[in-house]
């Protein structure tokens, strides 16, 4: 970061191999911590214990970042680094950071662990010269409700959590903690005592209210022993909707408390960059977010190289924004005539509570952005360095869903509330269907051979098919009788339905409820629907009766890969799904994946075929996927859970009487997850999927997470797994891909990097979805750029 000099000093401290014999607080897990820096030289000592040092394979991450989150340190720390090492028993290590601070803003520290997303094995404590810091106890995700519980590991010292309660009642409970703690002791705000809570065999619980919530006046729970196991409800559990959510941020220390709470993404991007030319002007908008339950004031400046590059931003002066809201703020720019880069600051500033501000950071370079050429594979993110930093990626065309191209070839998107339409001069959003709120159950968007528009949405509260007969300008609304999880037949290389394109409908089976196992968590039993739309000979669409596949599905699995349920072709409409099995039987493979045929002259339905087993059982992450070719052949992928995808064709074009082919592994040992599937012009099948991998020279000691692609020529085996992108931490990681392919072949990818680590997650406010494209059936990819959909 320009203007910014940075000076890092690692030292070690031998220490006692297990125990923490600090002076200080200590606690387990990761997150990360929050600092808010004045000017001048900001000083962090970090302190790393190790729990098991003669563990080889445990490293320990630590990122530093500024403001705008240029990353100013990332280190991995292993008791297998004997560089670091003053001893074989040595098992805390300091990282000491000095850095020279131009202006006021809040930095992060993020801690990471490998082999354990939860940070079990590690303990650690901070002391800075910053007088305000908070730490957020952040951890990685647990398939179950979000809970943060803080581990306090030094039972040396006395010491005290301070945090912001919710408003109204709340539960203390306190665990683990030591036999000579009688009581723990609990201050308001104002430092009035509140209770004393009483230990009993070593935990301690109460109820409590707080009226009136004041965001720099924090209550306080203090420890004799600063050994415990804590949860807070508001602070470490959370209620669904409540105000502060999943902030699980907290201080050892009161007078280091800071409002984060309402200040939290006053500024978004954090940074963002543009390539521009010289003596041009520009412009780029950053949005100003007030997260108080309070309209509140903010004061907006530029700060950057005086007389070099002139810049405003408007709206100027002090700026309103309402309670959870945003208000957008546009720096317009003149770029000098030489020069190879520029850096402005947009620093925000609030009137309520003027020692919070932070900043932004606009970059301008010279040139063209990388966006323009095709992409050198795979695309490797960096911790708070994704597509933008990275290459300018800077699109204006909607993303916060895959793309879909109707029979002109012209894309569509659909966002939460609006569904986006490209005219062939600018993009049209509709988020109202006669005068009713409209809002997407399913992200797909079909046509019909007339180019007619269709997708599943809630209007006015109310499960719709909705139809557009002019591009997208309006719509109407067909009531659906049935509600549950939709998957609707999109395009997918070869198919296009002559009239309203057929649905399905996974419903839950009350007669079989779900099991309260965890290891029966993510198998569900469900009846499967389809529906085959008309329109009337008055024009009207009508929906149709359902038409029952079966009671035993496990449902679909369609946040990443988006799965194709149907695919159909002329008269005949084919159907896959994986069901659900008795989980006493383990002679079971997997999921069994099945086919039906329904015949829209004839009105009839098939028996269901077998097309193969993906494992494991009962488990939803299997939805299978249809395409078929230009053929009529069908071409099936049976879905996996961190397996090899299975593949299976049918036998005759057309024809599932006479089976499919042996489902096969598509490689060896690739362990996949989520199918995306299509079929190009030359029936090429296309397939994008998550894949683990280990020992890849990205991370140490760990596995992580990577989208990769995969294809099959007619003929021939499967290509091997080339990765797209690679995740910026190990461990955990989804992509939300969607892979969609539009009328001339060109493949789209759409993504959305999602990492287990909360801290990293809740740093930003909004999804940064990603749309990349490949002109030559996967040799190459770039990033799509708002020319090339013109």
């Amino acid at each position: 970061m320009r203007g910014l000099s940075v000076f890092i000093t690692v030292a070690l401290l031998w220490i006692h191999a297990y125990s923490a014999n600090v002076d200080t607080w200590q606690v387990g897990g990761s997150g990360g911590v929050y600092f808010l820096v004045e000017p001048g030289q900001f000083k962090v000592e970090l302190d790393i214990q190790l729990r098991n040092p003669k563990a080889k394979d445990i490293f320990v991450r630590a990122i530093l970042a500024a403001p705008d989150r240029t990353v100013l340190h990332d280190q991995y720390i292993s008791a297998k680094d004997k560089s670091l090492s003053v001893s074989d028993l040595t098992n805390v290590y300091r990282l000491s950071f000095n850095v020279d601070v131009s202006r006021r803003g809040v930095y992060v520290l993020n801690l990471t662990q490998t082999r354990d997303r939860f940070g079990r094995a590690f303990n650690w404590s901070v002391k800075t010269n910053a007088k305000k810091f908070l730490i957020e106890s952040s951890r990685g995700h647990e398939d179950k409700a979000h809970e943060e519980p803080l581990w306090l590991r030094n039972s040396d010292v006395k010491g005290d959590v301070c945090f912001l309660p919710r408003k109204g009642k709340f539960l203390i409970e306190a665990s683990a903690l030591l036999k000579s703690v009688t009581h723990l002791t609990l201050f308001d705000g104002a430092g009035r005592l509140i209770s004393e809570l009483p230990v009993k065999d070593g935990t301690a619980k109460g109820t409590f209210e707080a009226k009136e919530i004041k965001p720099d006046q924090p209550w306080r729970l203090h420890f004799p022993s600063f050994h415990a196991n804590l949860h807070i409800d508001g602070v470490t559990r959370w209620k669904r909707g409540e105000a502060f959510e999943d902030f699980s941020i907290w201080t050892p220390d009161q007078s280091s408390w800071f409002p984060l709470h309402s200040n939290r993404w006053l500024l978004a991007p954090y940074s963002h960059t543009q390539y521009v030319k010289p003596q041009t002007q520009g412009a780029t908008t950053f949005e100003l977010h007030n997260n108080a339950g309070v309209k509140r004031e903010f004061n907006v400046t530029i700060l950057g190289p005086s007389g070099v590059l002139k810049a405003m931003v408007r709206p100027e002066g002090t700026i309103v924004v309402p309670a959870k809201s945003v208000v957008e703020l546009t720096m317009t720019y003149t770029v000098p005539k030489a020069g190879e880069s520029w850096s402005l600051a947009l620093q925000a500033t609030s009137v309520e509570t003027p020692e919070y501000s932070t900043y932004s950071t606009l970059h301008l370079i010279n040139g063209s952005a990388p966006t323009d050429k095709p992409l050198s594979m795979p695309i490797v993110l960096k911790p708070y360095r994704h597509e933008n930093v990275q290459f300018g990626y800077d699109p204006h065309y909607p993303t916060e869903q895959e793309m879909y191209f109707d029979v002109n070839n012209r894309p569509v998107v659909s966002m939460s509330t609006k569904i986006a339409a490209f005219n062939g001069a600018k993009w049209i959003e509709t988020s109202s269907i006669n005068g009713s709120s409209i809002s997407l159950r399913k992200s797909k968007i079909a046509f019909d051979s007339d180019n007619n528009m269709y997708a599943l949405a809630r209007v006015g509260g109310k499960d719709s098919l909705v139809l557009s007969r002019d591009g997208g300008k309006t719509f109407s609304a067909s009531l659906l009788p049935v509600r549950g999880v939709y998957d609707i037949e999109q395009f997918s290389g070869h198919n296009q339905p002559a009239g309203p394109p057929p649905f399905v409908v996974f419903s839950k089976n009350k007669s079989e409820p779900k099991s309260k196992d965890r290891k029966l968590m993510w198998r569900s039993v469900n009846h499967l629907d389809l529906f085959v739309p008309s329109i009337s000979r008055e024009g009207v669409l009508e929906i149709g009766e359902a038409i029952r596949i079966t009671d035993a599905s496990i449902g679909l699995s369609a946040h990443s890969g988006i799965p194709s349920t149907v695919v159909s072709r002329d008269e005949k409409i084919y159907v896959v799904w994986g069901e659900a099995t008795d989980p006493e039987d383990k002679t079971i493979p997997g999921l069994p994946a099945y086919v039906v045929c329904y015949n829209r002259k004839t009105k009839t339905l098939s028996d269901k075929v077998l097309i193969g087993y993906g494992a494991p059982a009962n488990d939803v992450h299997n939805s299978p996927s249809v395409t078929i070719d230009s053929k009529g052949a069908l071409h099936v992928i049976v879905g996996t859970h961190g397996r090899t995808f299975k593949y299976a064709c049918s036998v005759r074009p057309g024809d599932i009487s006479a089976g499919f082919t042996k489902a096969v592994d598509i490689g060896d040992n690739l362990r996949q997850t989520y199918v995306g599937l299509v079929c190009d012009p030359d029936d090429t099948l296309h397939l994008v999927f998550r894949i683990w991998r280990d020992k890849t020279g990205y991370f140490p000691a760990s596995h992580h997470a990577e989208l990769a692609h995969m294809s099959k020529r007619p003929g021939l085996a499967w290509s091997q797994a080339k990765p797209l992108v690679v995740a910026p931490f190990s461990e955990y990681s989804i992509y939300y891909h969607r892979l969609t392919i539009d009328r001339r072949g060109n493949l789209f990818l759409s993504y959305d990097h999602w990492s287990t680590s909360w801290f990293y997650r809740n740093d930003v406010r909004q999804r940064q979805r990603v749309l990349i494209t490949s002109p030559d059936a996967g040799k190459s990819w770039k990033l799509v750029s708002d020319e090339l959909l013109k």
